[in-house]
């Protein structure tokens, strides 16, 4: 890159003696240099990073999961095997010497454990479920027929859910009856003051509508 930085110098650059075109030429091949120099920095800094990504993991070997798995797994096994093993040793320890805490000959000790199993007996007698008695089956004599308990005689078979107040029908009616005059009551001819029928006809008091019809002709086919 150097031989390639100095080539940008040509002969045409030096001039041809001048004091005033020499500071010229020396500005311009010091321009030819320095651009020459910024591009054999860059590809410097180029190569230096495709470098960089070549290297790193590649070199390192992959590790094997399973394996790191199964040495973690014998290692816990062995431990819990040390451990048990150090157990063993203190109770074999401990028998041979003969120092318990609670001696299985005392006499107060044998004592206090069979008021204590006594106890739990009593416990469980007192809060034990009572064994289910059924009533005996009734004998039916060769010829005779066995009575209908009360299951049988009160099966309805499959009945659809009925109301409360509908199942007395003395009930149901009243209410009825009792729904019709709040509907009556509450109506607008129900609101209407009832006058003595006596006397010439005045008309509706409400006032007669014309785009209403109640009735029917006399000379309708469908009548």
């Amino acid at each position: 890159k150097r031989g390639a930085s100095s080539s940008f110098v040509d002969a045409r650059d030096i001039g041809d003696g001048n004091d005033s075109n020499e500071d010229l030429d020396a500005m311009r091949v010091m321009k030819k240099q320095s651009l020459g120099n910024y591009i054999e920095t860059r590809d410097q800094h180029r190569k230096a990073k495709k470098a960089s990504k070549d290297t790193g993991e590649k070199d390192v070997p992959a590790r094997d999961r399973r394996a790191v798995i199964l040495q973690v797994e014998n290692r816990k096994v062995k431990e819990k095997q040390r451990l048990n093993a150090l157990e063993e040793e203190k109770e074999k320890e401990a028998a041979a010497s003969g120092d318990d805490d609670v001696p299985a000959e005392d006499p107060y000790y044998a004592h206090v454990k069979a008021q204590q199993e006594q106890a739990k007996a009593e416990r469980a007698e007192k809060y034990a479920f009572a064994e289910k008695t059924y009533a005996p089956l009734q004998t039916v004599d060769e010829g005779d027929k066995r009575s209908a308990g009360y299951q049988i005689t009160k099966n309805r078979g499959l009945v659809p859910h009925r109301n409360k107040d509908k199942k007395n029908p003395r009930v149901k009616h009243r209410m009825k009856y009792e729904k019709a005059k709040t509907k009556e009551r509450t109506s607008f001819y129900g609101k209407q003051e009832r006058k003595d029928n006596s006397g010439a006809y005045g008309g509706e008091a409400t006032g007669i509508k014309s785009n209403i019809a109640r009735s029917r002709k006399l000379g309708s086919k469908d009548h």
